[in-house]
């Protein structure tokens, strides 16, 4: 019976050596054909003393691991290898494929690779998905001509995945292997974090700086890519520390809130629930804020995973068919075709994440994941919607400045300035070329207001409105009368704001007055806005005059009014009573409009 052993012992090893014998006319050696021992971490200093020569070691077929205890696995690899001498010359590595549990390498009893470990002996992780690496293999390390004995010692806690590919090339050749390898599960990955990362900051820098552009859902869209950027921080980070489990924590709360935030986004791009959608914003992100707190109480990573779980089966599953079902509502009832893209990107994303999880419950570690691309989808094809809205924005903020301008440069208006310009010439030359002057600078201000689409300073609004009032001062005389009580002008709002404004009053207001009227123009602040008040005591206008007046008046209010939400997330208020004038009140945001 001894014999009988000692025979098979004998053929095992020969066996392993044929198997792994690496001469001059192959490529590579996949190294193969090992013997594992399964046990628990207390047998982990017997199996070192013993120099991982203890009695159990079974043939190992490549099948995946079997964990007795959660947390408390341990397992031993070993087999024989040589390579030739006529490969002496030859500048060989290791080739490590990607563990997904923590490891540590020796050959012929020399520590040559660990991940994943605080320390040799507990077994804690302090990693994430190991990237495919290599280390060279040579003189000092190996014996060429003679059998070399390879030992990999792995820790699962939860784990299943079968022995990765361990394989000796030349370096240029594992090099490229290497690259390909973790070319789509890391390095695009990085890439794709790097693009997000730049559309974040561009829509954060819109929605702050950029009026026209202060709507949720840009700000929402930047959160978004931030999120992204955040649920896979682990991705290319490999350390032995104990911080790895709070960016593990901080990985899995971003990946709840992502799902969260691409709801919201399409919750506010949708218009489906006006009504309800505070409510329901307000509910998501107390949620999201409950679960992520949740996840950051955990202990370690396996708690982590189960309570990402949970909260994947209660919270996040709902959330993905809602991010289904809102567009399709959207399309069916609104025949709004615009939520198409979010009905795709949803489906996509779902799809992606239902693969993802089916290989990680049958311990299958593919090519690459899936659910990192289908967020970078995602992110693209929402910039895209909103680069198009962008366009669309830019050419109605171009339109509403023609129109406005060309309100201004009205016939009547013309025609009045220039019958005042002919009457001074007969009898008051002199006064007529200032008229001249003011009135060609009044044209020129309203010309280059055409091309700008900034805040401009209020006192470069006050002086243009000044020149209009002057023209008119010569028209209309005694019949009306300026007041000016500027309190405060370091500040800046759009360019033709306030003169259509004081125009409007003209027009309007006083002028239908059969003894005329005054135009007042007030500017003050408090400690949160600017505020400028323009009041004049003419005929004023009932709610059903206001609205035919914002269908006739040549001035454009409404436009005025659009431009100042848009571009400093100002507002314009009138209040008019019949007979008694009107009060038109604009407001300024003082951390929009900004001192000067």
């Amino acid at each position: 019976m001894k014999w009988t052993v000692l025979i098979l012992v004998l053929l095992i090893c020969s066996n392993v050596f044929a198997a792994n014998d690496f001469v001059s006319d192959m490529s590579r050696l996949v190294l193969g054909d090992f013997l594992i021992y399964s046990g628990r971490n207390s047998e982990r200093e017997q199996m070192l003393e013993s120099g991982f020569n203890l009695p159990g070691f079974l043939p190992y077929n490549g099948e995946h691991l079997s964990n007795s205890v959660i947390g408390d696995n341990y397992h031993v690899f070993k087999t024989y290898f040589s390579i030739s001498k006529d490969l002496a010359d030859k500048n060989l590595t290791l080739y490590i494929s990607r563990f997904d549990m923590p490891v540590i390498i020796r050959i012929n009893g020399i520590l040559i690779y660990r991940k994943g470990l605080r320390s040799d002996a507990d077994g804690v992780y302090s990693t994430a998905d190991l990237p495919a690496a290599d280390v060279p293999v040579g003189d000092g390390l190996i014996e060429y001509g003679k059998e070399n004995f390879l030992v990999i010692e792995v820790f699962p806690h939860h784990e299943t995945s079968p022995l990765p590919e361990l394989s000796i090339a030349e370096y240029k050749s594992n090099a490229a292997k290497i690259f390909f390898k973790n070319l789509f599960d890391i390095y695009l990955v990085l890439a794709a974090q790097f693009i997000a990362l730049l559309v974040a900051v561009f829509y954060l820098y819109l929605f702050i700086f950029r009026g026209e552009y202060r709507e949720l859902k840009y700000i929402i869209f930047s959160f978004l890519s931030f999120s992204f950027i955040l649920a896979y921080a682990n991705i290319g980070f490999s350390f032995d520390s104990d911080s790895y489990l709070a960016l593990y924590i901080i990985t899995r709360c971003f990946q709840t809130l992502s799902i969260a935030l691409f709801f919201l986004f399409i919750l506010e791009s949708v218009e489906l629930f006006l009504k309800q959608k505070k409510y329901i914003v307000i509910g998501i992100i107390i949620l999201g804020i409950v679960c992520s707190v949740f996840l950051a109480l955990q202990k370690d990573k396996d708690s982590v995973n189960q309570a990402f779980s949970v909260i994947a089966n209660v919270y996040l599953t709902p959330l993905s068919l809602l991010c289904i079902c809102l567009p399709v509502i959207s399309i069916i009832k609104n025949k709004n075709l615009k939520s198409f893209p979010f009905l795709l990107t949803a489906l996509v994303s779902i799809t992606a994440s239902l693969r993802d999880m089916m290989l990680l419950r049958s311990s299958v570690q593919p090519l690459f994941w899936f659910a990192p691309y289908a967020y970078l989808f995602i992110i693209i094809v929402i910039f895209g919607i909103l680069l198009r809205e962008m366009k669309k924005k830019e050419l109605e903020l171009i339109n509403s400045r023609v129109e406005i301008m060309l309100s201004q440069i009205q016939p009547h208006f013309l025609y009045n300035s220039l019958s005042v310009i002919k009457y001074l010439c007969d009898t008051d030359p002199q006064k007529a070329k200032e008229t001249v002057v003011e009135f060609s600078s009044y044209l020129r201000n309203n010309l280059d207001s055409l091309a700008q689409n900034k805040l401009i300073p209020f006192e470069k609004e006050l002086s243009h409105t000044e020149i209009y009032l002057k023209i008119e001062k010569k028209r209309f005389d005694d019949f009306l009368t300026v007041v000016y009580d500027i309190n405060a002008k370091d500040f800046k709002l759009p360019a033709l704001t306030l003169q259509p404004v004081v125009e409007n009053a003209v027009k309007h207001g006083i002028s239908s007055r059969e003894n005329g009227g005054t135009v007042a123009i007030y500017s003050d602040e408090t400690e949160n806005e600017y505020i400028v008040t323009v009041v004049d005591d003419g005929v004023g206008f009932n709610d059903i005059q206001l609205e035919f007046e914002k269908d006739r008046s040549h001035i454009g209010i409404e436009n005025v009014r659009n431009r100042l939400a848009s571009m400093c997330n100002g507002k314009m208020e009138i209040e008019s009573k019949p007979d008694f004038g009107t009060t038109v009140v604009i407001t300024v945001p003082k951390n929009k409009g900004g001192k000067l």
